[in-house]
């Protein structure tokens, strides 16, 4: 390899390897005690110092994890469980985007899947469901959220730990439920009632892949994960 490519491999390497500080790009994942789903996702890692093997089990964090299913089939359940899960002990949120706006009563659903105190839900969770939430609000409040996170002082990290088996401190996890993509709409889409079906379809799937891909580099940096159903 010539001295220019391998200078220029090297920074490449270097850029890509980078852990921003209270990012999430190489630690370690968080169970969420469901056993399929635990050591399905999970590897098997080895302890730098140590040279021990030991089980990354469980879910990434700052990712998008998408579960699929028939309706009436428990995604969304199963996804509060999970998301309940990732934030209860690393001191983490959980946001709720109900685009589908379920008429059942958000506090109680959640209170009896994750078997919750109403001081627990109410420091740990938040609802977004209201008739005018479109894809935008979504980003705007990602993008507070980031801002948020930024303001974070050391005292406010929790420790967790990375691949190789290192501490390393981190924002607390915040665990979003887009309930669901196929409900979530864009403003133009809600302001438009003109467009005909197959139009609306094409512009769904347009403006929501234009909505992921806008947040998809805030993920690991500012530990944020998406579920969604």
């Amino acid at each position: 390899m010539g001295i220019l490519k391998k200078t220029i491999g090297d920074q490449k390497k270097a850029i890509v390897k980078k852990q921003k500080p209270g990012g999430v790009s190489e630690t370690a994942f968080v169970p969420i005690r469901v056993d399929l789903l635990d050591y399905h996702c999970g590897t098997v890692c080895t302890d730098l110092e140590s040279g021990d093997p030991f089980y990354n089990i469980g879910l990434p964090m700052g990712k998008i994890h998408m579960a699929v299913g028939h309706s009436q089939s428990g995604k969304t359940t199963l996804l509060i469980q999970i998301a309940n899960a990732m934030v209860a002990d690393l001191n983490g949120d959980v946001v709720l985007a109900d685009f589908e706006r379920s008429s059942t009563d958000p506090r109680s659903r959640i209170k009896n899947i994750c078997g919750v105190t109403d001081e627990i839900y109410d420091e740990r969770f938040t609802i977004f469901n209201h008739e005018d939430m479109t894809a935008e609000f979504l980003k705007k409040f990602m993008f507070d959220l980031v801002e948020a996170k930024k303001n974070l002082g050391p005292a406010d990290l929790v420790e967790w730990y990375t691949l190789e088996g290192k501490t390393v401190q981190i924002y607390p996890p915040t665990v979003i439920i887009i309930d669901s993509v196929a409900a979530m709409r864009s403003k133009e889409l809600l302001e438009n009632p003109d467009l005909d079906n197959n139009m609306v379809a094409a512009q769904i799937a347009k403006s929501n892949g234009a909505f992921l891909t806008s947040i998809e580099h805030l993920l690991e940096a500012y530990n944020i994960t998406i579920l969604a159903v």
